[in-house]
């Protein structure tokens, strides 16, 4: 995207450099990205991807204060003594790693401890 945005219109060059999860092959994603550059969709494009660069560091400031506040609180549990179940939930390898993503395991501890 921030090729797009940057001029770069060479469907070769942009396809090089697609996510390496991506099983499309070079060539499919060249032929997609032909097309019509229009300049209110480019300026679209760049408002979206600056917002979505705000969303994401607001999500990191959130995660920052709740990791705080949940040190401020009185423990009630102690995970020594009686240490967080494991997940029974069955997960695709994917949605797992997702959600190790989203909720590091200081936060989960920290939350654990306050039930």
């Amino acid at each position: 995207m921030d090729a797009i945005l940057a001029g770069q219109r060479d469907g070769a060059e942009l396809a090089k450099l697609r996510d390496p999860h991506i099983k499309a092959d070079t060539d499919t994603i060249r032929k997609s990205l032909e097309g019509n550059w229009r300049p209110e969709h480019l300026f679209t494009l760049g408002q979206s991807r600056d917002l979505y660069r705000i969303y994401q560091q607001q999500i990191v400031n959130c995660d920052l204060e709740i990791e705080k506040m949940l040190q401020e609180f009185e423990p009630r549990t102690d995970p020594a003594e009686k240490p967080l179940p494991p997940d029974q939930k069955t997960k695709s390898s994917r949605e797992q790693k997702e959600k190790e993503k989203r909720a590091s395991p200081s936060r989960v501890r920290s939350a654990y401890r306050n039930l």
